[in-house]
């Protein structure tokens, strides 16, 4: 049961972690368009390329754990 819960908070923290890439990226796009007057543009753009980061930072932690 103990490598269950392992390997659940595993995946937890590969989630959490993907979540707060695209929040950090879009809080950022949004903070800039506050700033600049360009609102929604770089509050997408933030969030496309948060999103991006986070799906290859959930791949290499998933390649990291397999082997």
């Amino acid at each position: 049961m103990a490598r269950g819960m392992s390997q659940a908070s595993q995946g937890l923290s590969v989630a959490f972690g993907f979540v707060l890439v695209v929040l950090v990226f879009w809080f950022g796009g949004r903070a800039l368009d506050d700033w600049f007057g360009t609102e929604p543009w770089l509050q997408i753009l933030g969030a496309v390329v948060g999103w991006a980061l986070g799906v290859v930072t959930v791949y290499y932690s998933v390649r990291h754990r397999q082997g």
